[in-house]
């Protein structure tokens, strides 16, 4: 979890929409952590009271290397580092494993070890950051990942011909096969025990943040289409409530004759 109180800002004295952007998601990534057991982050840098770097822990099963005979390394602990650029988020976050980590989608060595592809600049602005936390965390799960050396093509191609020459084959890892190195969920699963199966429920949606100042941080997400074998590292649905204010009016042009 978050490990610390619900953050509280004063809206009105955050002078820039872009500061207010970043409390926002500020808000958002302590709700995302607060419902999971198996992410927690803490704020490494701060910019004029409000964060732009983050560090987030990440408690899942993953592979962070391969032996001698290509078998896989596991770790069940991973830290990643999320730093928002000045004109966030017209420009995306940058994402950075700090951890060692055994993926087609991100650099297991060189210069730019550690570099995640989360092909968040496709999405844009649509990309809110409890997403890319989350679209990290079923990245090291390897619910997603992307191994073909076709667009948008791996980051890591030593790392995808194991997976398509290796690990695919003998089912360590298989997409087609629903077979993950952790299947869990990265949320709280609010399933009774032992339930019928016309009674299994899903995890709740992330609830809408409230914040002091009377603004709605309240968006819909819409769920994503099924993924193709080749299609970009697409993340499970998470929705968020949405909550509208009642127009002043009804809508009516009423004009006044002398």
């Amino acid at each position: 979890m978050g490990g610390s109180d619900t953050p509280k800002y004063d809206f009105k004295k955050l002078k820039t929409p872009t500061l207010k952007r970043l409390a926002k998601e500020h808000l958002a990534i302590h709700e995302l952590c607060s419902r999971s057991d198996k992410l927690t982050y803490k704020v490494v840098k701060n910019r004029s009271g409000v964060p732009e770097v983050y560090r987030i822990t990440f408690k899942v099963k993953s592979i962070v290397g391969i032996d001698k005979d290509k078998n896989p390394i596991y770790g069940y602990k991973h830290e990643a580092e999320l730093a928002l650029p000045p004109n966030y988020p017209v420009e995306p976050a940058k994402c950075y494993m700090v951890t060692n980590t055994w993926h087609p989608n991100i650099k297991s060595d060189g210069v730019h070890k550690g570099h995640i592809c989360t092909n968040s600049n496709e999405l844009g602005k649509l990309m809110d950051l409890y997403l890319l936390v989350h679209r990290i965390g079923q990245i090291l799960q390897y619910q997603n990942y992307h191994a073909q050396n076709v667009y948008p093509y791996p980051d890591d191609e030593k790392v995808a011909k194991w997976v398509r020459e290796y690990a695919e084959p003998n089912d360590i890892v298989n997409k087609k096969k629903h077979i993950y190195i952790d299947d869990s969920s990265l949320l709280f699963d609010d399933t009774p025990k032992d339930p019928k199966p016309e009674k299994i429920k899903n995890p709740p949606p992330i609830s809408s943040v409230s914040i002091s100042s009377g603004e709605n941080n309240s968006k819909n997400v819409t769920p994503p289409a099924k993924e193709e074998e080749d299609a970009p590292i697409k993340i499970r649905k998470i929705s968020i409530k949405s909550v509208r204010n009642k127009p002043a009016s009804d809508g009516k042009i009423r004009i006044k004759r002398k």
